[in-house]
């Protein structure tokens, strides 16, 4: 939270060292902060719902349709997805076969994840109050995925009236993971210019990040080659 207080701290200093609010004073530098809504896909979203994320930008405009720039972003998947964080447990009771569906509750899963980006974006549309650009990015990010120790699993099933009690699996260790990967995203921002300066941006992106997490068998989890995700931003553009 410090952080972002600090960034739009920032980028108002940027508001008021400009000066006055006329169309002159714009310049051909961008300063931004954005809030993102981050939507897991493949096999990536198995693992984890949906997470939110923070970006700042500066960016210089080079020509009437590109503008170039430098992009930092965090963010932290946590929130596990239940429909697919649990095991199945066949059994057979009095000669019939059962699939037991059993929550893996007490296992937690995080993967953090920060990066770096050069981007590129290409107008498309622009007037007086409204601009579209083609957003692209290629960058590094550094991610640590973190799942936690079980003791065991265990479950009570009731078939008929009675009561069975089954041990799954006993203790299962911790895992970790960290690397450094590459990625890129691709996406169409829009801009809103209520007063200049000042802009209003709204975008969707593509994000894959070439990272690789293992499979856990004993958890039904497969192998997850790439993070790919559904990226929503919103935020505020400085011109100066």
């Amino acid at each position: 939270m410090k952080i972002k207080i600090k960034l739009v701290f920032f980028l108002l200093l940027l508001v008021f060292a400009n000066g006055s609010f006329t169309p002159a004073q714009s310049g051909k530098y961008r300063a931004g902060i954005e809030e993102s809504w981050l939507m897991p896909s493949g096999t990536l979203a198995d693992r984890w719902m949906a997470t939110s994320g923070t970006s700042m930008y500066l960016g210089v405009q080079t020509s009437s349709r590109w503008t170039w720039g430098g992009k930092v972003e965090i963010f932290k998947f946590s929130k596990l997805n239940t429909d697919k964080h649990q095991v199945i447990n066949n059994q057979t009771i009095d000669n019939v076969g059962y699939a037991f569906k059993v929550p893996i509750s007490n296992v937690k899963q995080t993967l953090n994840v920060a990066g770096i980006s050069l981007n590129a974006k290409y107008n498309v549309l622009r007037s007086q109050l409204f601009e579209a650009n083609v957003d692209l990015g290629f960058g590094v990010y550094n991610w640590k995925y973190k799942r936690s120790a079980c003791d065991s699993l265990a479950y009570d099933a009731v078939v008929n009236g009675v009561s069975h009690h089954y041990l799954v699996f006993g203790s299962v260790i911790e895992n970790s993971q960290s690397d450094w990967s590459g990625g890129f995203t691709l996406g169409l921002e829009l801009c809103v210019k209520p007063v200049d300066p000042v802009a209003i941006t709204v975008s969707g992106n593509y994000k894959n990040i070439v990272g690789e997490l293992w499979p856990a068998l004993i958890y039904n989890m497969e192998n997850v080659s790439t993070f790919q995700i559904i990226e929503l931003r919103g935020g505020v553009r400085i011109n100066f």
